[in-house]
């Protein structure tokens, strides 16, 4: 049985909430399905920094979830890019320190039960979702990280390979990811349909997201990875 003191705690929880960029009361312990908007996601993915903002350049995890959605077969694309949508409610926590935070793991668990309930995903995610997220991880890291890096030593990183990874301004990213959102949601294209002013542009910050890699020509990769222990 709860104790009094927990009970408090329970019904605090409750009452907690944050204003989201388009002016939605949201409550990250208790989420409703009717407070989730897509325009909410892209925007606060934009402006958090993948691990931590200790990258070479700002890196956002809108831009990851877009190269993520590339990775997976089409079925599990709009899976893939919304698979850290959670962490536009409740931030990012890195990953070796989210076991040593036993509560946010279950709201984290929560909200993505409630987004993929708001935009008709399976739950828990595919697990072609979580192999891309961490053959991704690993690109990152070559791209983001000096070899010097004690990263590169943990993931047993070898070289950097193609392609080459240009971190996008979270503007940039930000339409990205919209863009790519219209393309799954709509089912029109069958392949990358990013702006053209993000095709060709003098800044060196976008040019990887005009030839993000697709999925069938990196899956083999990612279906077939070395075991656990070498990554």
């Amino acid at each position: 049985m709860m104790s009094d003191e927990q009970a408090d705690k329970v019904t605090a929880e409750k009452d907690v909430w944050i204003c989201t960029h388009s002016g939605t009361q949201f409550f990250p312990f208790c989420p409703r399905v009717t407070d989730i908007h897509i325009s909410d996601i892209s925007h606060a993915l934009s402006n958090i920094g993948r691990y931590t903002g200790h990258t070479s350049s700002f890196y956002s995890v809108a831009q990851h979830s877009v190269w993520v959605s590339y990775l997976v077969p089409p079925e599990h694309a709009l899976c893939a890019l919304l698979h850290d949508a959670s962490e536009a409610y409740l931030a990012d926590i890195p990953r070796p320190m989210k076991p040593h935070f036993p509560r946010y793991e279950a709201w984290e668990l929560e909200l993505e039960n409630v987004v993929a309930v708001r935009f008709g995903l399976p739950f828990p995610h595919p697990p072609s979702v979580k192999a891309a997220d961490t053959f991704m991880l690993r690109h990152e890291i070559a791209w983001l990280f000096p070899p010097s890096s004690p990263l590169w030593q943990r993931w047993e990183i070898e070289g950097r390979n193609a392609p080459e990874l240009f971190p996008a301004s979270p503007a940039v990213a930000k339409m990205l990811f919209q863009t790519r959102y219209r393309e799954l949601t709509e089912k029109e294209a069958s392949g990358p349909t990013f702006p053209r002013d993000a095709r060709r542009s003098r800044s060196r910050s976008v040019r990887c997201d005009a030839s993000p890699p697709t999925w069938a020509s990196t899956w083999r990769r990612i279906s077939n990875p070395r075991p656990a222990s070498t990554w």
